[in-house]
């Protein structure tokens, strides 16, 4: 269960969770300290936390949650909100931010495989052996292409029958 007080610590299973979330972002190239604040958002109760309240339940710097949460809310992971009355800001995972997150991973995907394309005209009259890395590279981002829309459209199909049902 989460806290609500903001000088309470998330509980040790909490803390055990967070952590092994926070280290798979860190082996995919972000920083734990994003993960530890991903993951407590992803699990706390109210489900926005103010600045004040992520340093303290996560045991980190405001600095390190400011620059981790703009960091998150760039890639659409968080979103900022606030409160009536309440000046401070908080933060929260979004509703509906992992098909945006898909979104633009997809266009990622679609810059990889422009960039392969482009490669590949640059070196038209070059040998297949040179060119191989090239075709290898957009052969797989169109396949990934393919598939990532797939997933989106059956996921805003899901979406749409969810929403339906309420």
């Amino acid at each position: 269960m989460c806290h609500a007080d903001p000088v309470t610590s998330p509980s040790a299973p909490e803390l055990e969770y967070i952590e092994r979330f926070a280290r798979l972002f860190e082996d995919s190239g972000s920083s734990r300290i994003m993960g530890r604040i991903f993951a407590w958002l992803m699990i706390c109760e109210p489900p926005e936390q103010s600045q004040p309240e992520l340093a303290a339940r996560l045991g980190v710097s405001k600095a390190s949650v400011s620059t981790e949460v703009r960091a998150l809310m760039s890639r659409g992971l968080v979103e900022r909100t606030t409160r009536p009355g309440d000046r401070r800001s908080y933060y929260q995972i979004p509703a509906g931010g992992w098909a945006a997150l898909l979104e633009r991973r997809l266009r990622v995907f679609e810059e990889f495989r422009e960039v392969a394309r482009e490669g590949l005209g640059l070196l038209a009259d070059a040998p297949a052996r040179r060119r191989a890395r090239l075709t290898e590279m957009r052969r797989v981002y169109a396949h990934m292409e393919r598939a990532l829309r797939a997933a989106l459209v059956e996921l805003r199909a899901h979406a749409g029958r969810r929403t339906q049902r309420r």
